[in-house]
């Protein structure tokens, strides 16, 4: 068994795709998974199973069009990916000063290089945009919401879905898969 952290883009944002948690869990015991636990009311999943990451990602978003009859994407990382990502060092200390701004893009795909080098070359300002496997590390300029740097933008750009957590998140999200 392992355990994974399944990310559901766009939950509870906005009014258009409300989930109760504790649904949300009861609907992935009931496909299957075990340990099912939520953290905040994102969209924010740890669970358990003997699936590969693909899988898992498949199934939690067949259950959730099944259960809730909404179309979201879904981002799957292992215990041990989320505690790379914290540990990676990707973020200077200046930078984490003021959390709310250096924010964690999960792609579903790994990102072609050479798209992601275009993309850069689009982001004009004092934001840091680094590409690291599967992660897309941005550190906005001021707020996140009046950025170029978008969820829809970076799928446009590199080919493949993304969703996005600040980075208190990422720290709240390891220690709960420590």
């Amino acid at each position: 068994m392992h355990t994974y952290v399944a990310l559901l883009r766009g939950v509870n944002f906005g009014g258009r795709t409300r989930i109760r948690m504790a649904d949300l869990r009861l609907a992935l015991e009931h496909a299957g998974f075990t340990s099912a636990s939520t953290l905040l009311q994102t969209g924010n999943v740890v669970l358990r199973s003997a699936a590969s990451r693909t899988t898992v990602g498949d199934v939690v978003e067949a259950t959730v069009q099944t259960v809730f009859s909404l179309d979201v994407t879904v981002v799957v990382r292992t215990a041990e990916e989320i505690h790379d990502i914290v540990d990676s060092g990707t973020f200077n200390e200046e930078q984490l000063a003021e959390p709310r701004l250096a924010h964690v893009l999960f792609c579903r795909e790994t990102p072609h290089p050479e798209r992601f080098r275009e993309m850069r070359a689009e982001v004009v300002g004092s934001e840091m945009v680094k590409l690291r496997e599967d992660e897309i590390f941005v550190h906005y300029a001021g707020r996140a919401t009046a950025s170029r740097i978008t969820n829809s933008f970076v799928e446009r750009r590199l080919g493949t879905r993304v969703t996005a957590r600040n980075w208190n998140t990422v720290l709240k999200i390891r220690d709960r898969v420590s």
